[in-house]
């Protein structure tokens, strides 16, 4: 049996990033607005999110003049992803293990 990590990186990677570039994916159509108008101003605000995958939240939420963000994610490949995503930005993400 894989380990979660394993799973993550091997079998759910491909599917999701594949997924996410669709443009009519869920995560940007449904989940994205009714989350941002929930939250509301994210000025100053100090980030924590909890399964961040490619961290293209942190970055909009840093520019949208967040405090910090720190995202946590299973996947050692989603993390690399993410890493690259908020390069240049204060922003941070590690592996829940």
């Amino acid at each position: 049996m894989s380990s979660n990590n394993e799973f993550y990186d091997n079998e759910v990677l491909e599917t999701y990033l594949a997924h996410r570039k669709r443009p009519d994916n869920p995560n940007d159509v449904l989940e994205r607005p009714l989350f941002l108008e929930l939250a509301g101003d994210l000025s100053g605000l100090d980030i924590i999110d909890l399964g961040c995958g490619d961290g293209l939240f942190g970055k909009e939420a840093l520019s949208s003049h967040a405090h910090s963000y720190k995202g946590i994610e299973v996947s050692k490949a989603m993390i690399e992803i993410a890493e690259r995503v908020l390069a240049n930005t204060i922003g941070e993400v590690c592996q829940q293990r």
